[in-house]
């Protein structure tokens, strides 16, 4: 299964830097639309709550992926380069969150949440050490990435059931 997706993230990465950078943006504009939603409850308070903050983990991880693939070069193969831009992908993601949850404090019945921002930088990172470990077969990534799942979990409890 790696190979098959190394060998798409291969394809994904022959498409022009500019026609990737757009991916980015399309899902910072989905998230900031959703962010402006009220919220609607789905069922149990908790049981929604935790899932509502799992979503986090998915859509933070897309936002990392997306930054990731958009700042790497397919002739690049230097494993210290790709972990730089790994982090700066990481990092543009995060700050987006952080802005995202300024943004949906404005909105009726939503607020802003540490622990949301804690969960945006949980699934950017688990979805960058995933391209890491799959693309450039980085040892350290795939060590580390059951222990971030276990981050990632804490994270959305943290979330969910902590002080913010």
């Amino acid at each position: 299964m790696t190979k098959g997706l190394a060998a798409v993230l291969e394809l994904y990465l022959r498409t022009p830097r500019l026609l990737r950078l757009l991916a980015p943006v399309l899902v910072m504009y989905a998230l900031w639309r959703l962010s402006a939603q009220q919220s609607i409850p789905l069922g149990p308070v908790q049981l929604s709550e935790f899932a509502h903050n799992s979503m986090h983990i998915f859509a933070y991880g897309g936002l990392g992926a997306a930054w990731f693939l958009a700042l790497s070069d397919r002739a690049e193969r230097k494993l210290a380069a790709s972990r730089s831009k790994a982090r700066i992908a990481v990092l543009l993601a995060v700050v987006y969150g952080i802005v995202d949850e300024v943004h949906q404090s404005y909105v009726p019945e939503r607020t802003a949440s540490a622990g949301d921002v804690l969960s945006d930088f949980s699934g950017a990172t688990l979805a960058v050490l995933v391209l890491l470990s799959v693309g450039d077969r980085d040892r350290t990534a795939l060590r580390i990435l059951p222990w971030w799942l276990v981050v990632c979990v804490g994270s959305v409890a943290f979330a969910t059931y902590g002080p913010c």
